[in-house]
C-alpha cells in the first residue's frame, strides 16, 4: 500500500533571503517613522495655525478677530472703559438673561442697571464677573440674577470662552480650569477648528462677512436689528427657531445627573461677595419655551434637576436672606409663549413680566425708577438734545471757520495794499543825490 504523500520540508533559507525579508523590515520602519512624522507635522502644523489665529477664542489673546461672538470678552472691555460710571444694579446669568433690558431693571429698582449676562452663564461666572467688577471700583448695590436649570451641570467643563478672558479666567481655581483647557486644546487639533482659522485668515485678508452677532450698548444689553426687522414685518420663524434648537438642548443636558458640587463652591463664594459688600440678591430660575421642556422631561431628567435645584435655591434664600422665585414655567407668571426669539431666548415683553412678578412684590408693588418706556422717551430726548447740540457746535465751528477764512482775506488785502503803498513811495535805484 503506497504510504500517503508528505509535504516537502521547506528548503532552509538563502542568504539572500534572509536580506530581502531584513530589506522589507527596514522598509516597513522607515514607512511607519515617516508616517509618523508626517503625522505629528501635520497635527503640529493645524495646533499651531489655531493657536495663532485663534478663532473660537479659546485662548485668552486676540490677534484676529474671532468667528464666535465673544460677549465676555466684549463686556469686560465696556467695563473697563467705563471705569467711573455708577451701576446701581447688575445683571448676572446665561445667555437668558442677556435681552433683560437695564431699564426693566432700573424701573422696579431705580438707579442705572447694567446687563452682564453672558453666553452659557454658570455659577462661576457669576463669581469671577461681580469680583471683576467689585476690582474695577464698581460698587453695585444690588444684583438680579437669572439661573438656568442646568446651570449647575455636574459633567460640563468650564466654558472655553471664558477661559479666553485673562481677567476674569485667572479668578477660577487651576483645577477647575484644567479639564476645559484640554477640551480646548482637544478642539484646537480638530479639522473644524482649522477650517475656521483658514476662514478668519480669508476674512483678515479681505473682509469680515456681515456680524451676527448683536450691537452690545454701555449699558450691557445687546441688540440684534436684523432679527428685531424680521419680527417687526411678520417675517421671523419662531417655530423653525424652537426646532432647530432640540438637539443642542438635548445636548446640553446630556450627562447632567446631579448638581455639581464644585460650581456649588463657586455659588457660595458669589454669595459671600454679595454679603461682604452689602449687595442685596433677587434670584429666579430662567425659563424654557414650553415645547422644550416638554421635550427634555420626555428624553432627560429634567424634572428631577429642576427639583434639586430648586431645593438648593430655596435652602439658599433661607440661609442668605436673598429674593428667589421659580420663574421656570411660563404659567407661574403669565408668560406669552409667542413672546420668544427660540426655544430659550425670551423677548423683551416677557422679560419685563419676569421683573414684575420678581421685584414688583419684593418693593411693595411701588416702582423706583421709571418705566422701560419712559427711560425709552427720556434717552430718545437726551438724543435729540445731544444732537441738537452737536449741531449747533458744528454750525458755529463752520461759522467760526468762514470768519477766520474773511479774516485772512482782508489781512493779505492789507498786506498787498501796504506793499502797494510802499513801492510808490520808495526813491528809485539810484535816486537823488
Amino acid at each position: 500500500m503506497a504510504a500517503p504523500d508528505e509535504p516537502e520540508p521547506a528548503a532552509p533559507a538563502t542568504e539572500l533571503d534572509e536580506a530581502a525579508r531584513a530589506g522589507d523590515d527596514a522598509a516597513a520602519r522607515r514607512g511607519v517613522r515617516l508616517f509618523a512624522w508626517v503625522s505629528g507635522a501635520a497635527l503640529s502644523l493645524v495646533l499651531l495655525v489655531n493657536a495663532v489665529v485663534n478663532p473660537t477664542g479659546v485662548f485668552p489673546y486676540e490677534l484676529l478677530r474671532p468667528l464666535v461672538n465673544p460677549v465676555r470678552a466684549r463686556k469686560v472691555r465696556i467695563l473697563a472703559r467705563q471705569q467711573g460710571v455708577h451701576f446701581d444694579n447688575v445683571v448676572l446669568g446665561s445667555s437668558r438673561t442677556m435681552k433683560l433690558e437695564p431699564a426693566a431693571v432700573s424701573r422696579w429698582l431705580g438707579g442705572e442697571t447694567f446687563n452682564a449676562g453672558v453666553n452659557s452663564g454658570r455659577p462661576e461666572d457669576y463669581f469671577v464677573l461681580l469680583s471683576y467688577m467689585l476690582d474695577q471700583g464698581y460698587r453695585p448695590q444690588r444684583v438680579v440674577l437669572g439661573v438656568d436649570v442646568e446651570a449647575f451641570h455636574n459633567s460640563a467643563p468650564v466654558d472655553s470662552r471664558l477661559l479666553g478672558v485673562a481677567p476674569l479666567a485667572g479668578r477660577l481655581r487651576w483645577q477647575d480650569r484644567a479639564p476645559a483647557w484640554a477640551e480646548g486644546l482637544k478642539e484646537s487639533l480638530s479639522a473644524r477648528t482649522f477650517g475656521h482659522s483658514l476662514r478668519a485668515i480669508r476674512y483678515t485678508l479681505t473682509e469680515y462677512p456681515p456680524a451676527r452677532e448683536g450691537t452690545i450698548t454701555d449699558h450691557g444689553f445687546e441688540i440684534v436689528r436684523s432679527r428685531d426687522r424680521q419680527i417687526k414685518r411678520g417675517t421671523y420663524d419662531l417655530q423653525a427657531k424652537i426646532d432647530a434648537d432640540r438637539g443642542k438642548y438635548l445636548d446640553r443636558f446630556a450627562g447632567y445627573t446631579g448638581v455639581s458640587a464644585w460650581r456649588v463652591g463657586y455659588f457660595e463664594r458669589f454669595l459671600e461677595l454679595c454679603a461682604a459688600h452689602r449687595i442685596t440678591l433677587y434670584v429666579y430660575i430662567t425659563p424654557l419655551h414650553p415645547e422644550l421642556v416638554a421635550l427634555l422631561r420626555a428624553e432627560r431628567d429634567y424634572d428631577a434637576r429642576h427639583a434639586e435645584v430648586l431645593a438648593l435655591l430655596r435652602a439658599y434664600s433661607d440661609s442668605h436672606g436673598f429674593v428667589f422665585k421659580d420663574m421656570s414655567e411660563l404659567s407661574m407668571w403669565g408668560g406669552d409663549p409667542a413672546n420668544f426669539y427660540d426655544g430659550a431666548h425670551m423677548r423683551v415683553e416677557n422679560h419685563r413680566r419676569v421683573m414684575d412678578e420678581l421685584l414688583g412684590p419684593a418693593l411693595g408693588g411701588v416702582p423706583r425708577g421709571e418705566t422701560p418706556e419712559e427711560t425709552a422717551r427720556r434717552e430718545r430726548a437726551e438724543r435729540v438734545k445731544a444732537q441738537r447740540a452737536r449741531a449747533k457746535q458744528q454750525r458755529e465751528r463752520r461759522a467760526a471757520q468762514a470768519r477766520a477764512k474773511e479774516d485772512a482775506k482782508e489781512d493779505a488785502s492789507a498786506r498787498d495794499t501796504n506793499s502797494a503803498r510802499e513801492i510808490d513811495g520808495a526813491p528809485a535805484r539810484g535816486g537823488e543825490g
